[in-house]
Order: C-alpha cells, then sequence, then structure tokens
C-alpha cells in the first residue's frame, strides 16, 4: 500500500533538569522565544498494522483496548478492527449503544459518518446508487438512494409487488378477497383469480324469483360459491323460501282458513269488595284470511256493548310479525244469530309470513276504551285498585301459512 506522509510540527527544549520535552508550536513560540523548531514527516498508512494519525486501530492492533475497556458499557464479546481502521462494536456483548456517538453499536445501522462501511448499492435494496445517509434514530435513510429494480430474480425490490412465486405474504384473503388464487405476472400482483363468495353454504337454495329456484355451488373456473344452476319451478308451483311449493288458491294461503277464540267470562275490580271479580259476559275474537291476508272482528254473545268504542290489541307471540292495535275500536254491531259483531279489521304484517310459518295470536279487549290506560300490561287481564272497566284475552288463536303466490 503506498503511504501517505504528514509534515509535523513540534518544538524541542530542555526544561528544568534537563529534560526534553515536546508541546505544541504556538505554546512554545509564546512562552519560549528561544526554542528550538523541528519539522518532522510521519507515516500515516491504515492497513500497515501500526496506528498512526486519527486512527483507533490497525488490522489485529487493538491499541490494547477491548470490548470492555472501551468505556461504552460493554461487558464482554469481540473487539475487531474495521479496513477503514476504527473499531466495530457490533460483536461486543452487552452494554448500551449510544445513537449519536458517531459509533454504530448493537442493532444500530450506522450513527453519524459511521455506516458500517454500507453504501446504497451495498444494502442489497436493489439500489443501483445513490447517496446513502444516516438519521437522527441511527438507521439508514435511503431517500436519496437510485432505484434500480431486476424482475424476475425472485426478490421483491423496490417498485415491485411481486417476484415470480415470491408474493410477499400476500394473498387473495390479505388482499380483502374470500377466496382465489393471487398470481404475479411482470413483478405485478394479479386479481385475476381472487374472487368472492356470493353465498357460502353449498347446496343451499334461494329463490331469484316467484319462479327460479337457485342453488348455491361454483359454476365457474375460480374457487368461490355463487348462486346458479337456475331451477325453474314446474307448473302449478311457486317458488318461496328457496323451495317449489303448490301455488295458492284464494281459500288456501293459511290453515285453518280462519279461527276464533272465546273468553267466556270478563275481569274487573270491584270497588265495592275492593277485590278482583269476574262476570259471565263471553266474548269471542275472530281471525280469519281474505286472500293472503288476516282480518279480525270482536263478537259479543248474546247481546251487545254498552260504551260504543273498545281497544283491542293482537300480536304474534313467536315473531310480532303480525299484529293489530286500536284505542277506538267501534262497535258498530252486525247481529249474527244471537251474538253481535264488529265490522272487520285488516291485520298489519300477514304479507310477511313464508310458507309453513304460523301466526299464533295473542289478544286483549278493554271495554270501554277510555279505561284502557289504567290497565298495567298489554294483554294480559290483570286490575289494580285504580282500573275500571272490563278486560278479557285470549292466547290460542293459532293458523299456519300454507303457501305464497
Amino acid at each position: 500500500m503506498k503511504s501517505k506522509k504528514k509534515t509535523f510540527l513540534y518544538a524541542e527544549f530542555f526544561g528544568e533538569g534537563g529534560m526534553r520535552s515536546l508541546t505544541s508550536l504556538l505554546t512554545v513560540m509564546i512562552l519560549f522565544p528561544g526554542c528550538h523548531i523541528v519539522y518532522s514527516e510521519i507515516e500515516d498508512t491504515c492497513g500497515n498494522s501500526a496506528i498512526d494519525g486519527k486512527e483507533q486501530c490497525d488490522g489485529q492492533n487493538l491499541a490494547g483496548k477491548s470490548c470492555i475497556t472501551l468505556g461504552l458499557g460493554f461487558t464482554g464479546g469481540d473487539l475487531i478492527c474495521r479496513p477503514t481502521c476504527v473499531f466495530d462494536t457490533s460483536y461486543c456483548a452487552g452494554g448500551s449503544q449510544e445513537c449519536g456517538n458517531d459509533i454504530a453499536e448493537g442493532s444500530e445501522q450506522c450513527d453519524g459518518p459511521d455506516w458500517n462501511d454500507q453504501t446504497c448499492v451495498s444494502l442489497g435494496r436493489g439500489f443501483i446508487g445513490g447517496t446513502l445517509a444516516c438519521d437522527s434514530l441511527c438507521t439508514f435513510n435511503t431517500a436519496g438512494c437510485t432505484a434500480g429494480t431486476t424482475c424476475g430474480n425472485g426478490q421483491i425490490e423496490i417498485g415491485e409487488a411481486c417476484d415470480g412465486s415470491n408474493m410477499g405474504g400476500k394473498t387473495c384473503l390479505t388482499e380483502g378477497y374470500n377466496n382465489g388464487v393471487l398470481s404475479c405476472n411482470s413483478c405485478s400482483l394479479v386479481y385475476d383469480d381472487c374472487c368472492y363468495n356470493t353465498c357460502s353454504s353449498v347446496g343451499a337454495t334461494q329463490c331469484s324469483t316467484s319462479s327460479i329456484r337457485q342453488t348455491c355451488g361454483n359454476y365457474d373456473p375460480d374457487l368461490c360459491n355463487e348462486w346458479g344452476n337456475d331451477y325453474p319451478c314446474p307448473s302449478g308451483t311457486t317458488c318461496s323460501g328457496g323451495t317449489c311449493i303448490s301455488s295458492c288458491t284464494a281459500t288456501d294461503y293459511w290453515s285453518p282458513a280462519n279461527d276464533f277464540e272465546t273468553d267466556s267470562t270478563s275481569v274487573y275490580w270491584n270497588t265495592t269488595t275492593g277485590q278482583v271479580a269476574t262476570n259471565n259476559s263471553a266474548l269471542r275474537l275472530e281471525v280469519v284470511q281474505e286472500g293472503k291476508e288476516l282480518k279480525l272482528r270482536v263478537c259479543k254473545l248474546g247481546g251487545q256493548f254498552s260504551s260504543s268504542s273498545i281497544a283491542i290489541s293482537v300480536n304474534d307471540i313467536s315473531s310480532s310479525r303480525a299484529g293489530y292495535s286500536n284505542t277506538n275500536f267501534q262497535t258498530n254491531y252486525i247481529a249474527v244469530g244471537s251474538d253481535y259483531c264488529t265490522d272487520w279489521g285488516q291485520m298489519n304484517g300477514d304479507t310477511a309470513y313464508l310458507a309453513g310459518e304460523s301466526f299464533g295470536g295473542q289478544w286483549r279487549i278493554v271495554a270501554p276504551n277510555t279505561s284502557v290506560s289504567s290497565w298495567p300490561g298489554s294483554y294480559d287481564c290483570s286490575p289494580n285498585s285504580s282500573t275500571t272497566g272490563n278486560c278479557w284475552n285470549g292466547i290460542s288463536i293459532t293458523m299456519q301459512r300454507t303457501c305464497l303466490q
């Protein structure tokens, strides 16, 4: 290795006792005007195993230092010398690294001017040149590096989403799809074989129209399930709940076509005795189908209500879909034999039932309607001391939806 020579000036003089001393030129010139100035040339060569100039070490020559004696808190390990004649503490153990001391220690990628002999290219990140820098956290800043990619080398480099079979851990699922196979083409992700499941249970059925039944399955080259295999329902049937069933007529939407329940006694609060009492005042609630819908009326057995309005509440116990509520139901009675019945009232939600589902009605009627607010609850007849009027109730009206038009 060709050496580099540097010229150094030092002062030589004799102090007390004839001892020769060296000191700085400036100090000697000021304090000792008669001193003797000496010029000398000293070799400064990294790699000659001698520690010259600002070298911390040179080859195997560590200047007697070790990981422990560096004073950086290391408790052991191997101190080595880099080709640039500075210490490399990456193999020292224990201690604490200090970012900002211009020595890349421990897990530090760099520290100030100490870059661990790395460049943009040597980092192995696909850069082809540029200027590497070290940030305040002692990590490399590659903003000044020049990207260069080699698509097809199996390494995901700057500007590449994938490379060959190297998908970088990405799949159709990580990209937000339900299923499928993610692929790579020209180092870009290809989503052609990724897909979304439009149905989850293979073999499940649904109605796409009132006459077409579909089945869940995989009917195309991807790996996802979708509705398909359209099946036209046979003549005289209709699709309901994913099943082709017999078409309804105007008299068989519900089974039975009508139902009723009678409460033979009314409940009231006897203010004289201060107790719950009943009387033999029978009332019947009737529910009948009208096409796909349900309607109801109230019949007073053997007589009429003394009031012109009653409060009526009807509800499906199981689903609460169908029901009826009217706190001012008019008692415009029509004589039906010895009984007197109101006009029909149309129920709500009765068209929401599928074939095979049932309406199980619970009901309560209070007369007169002005007394309804004093009866607690919605469907029971439990009076209290401030209750007025009479109450009837029941829970036994049951009708099943047989089919849909």
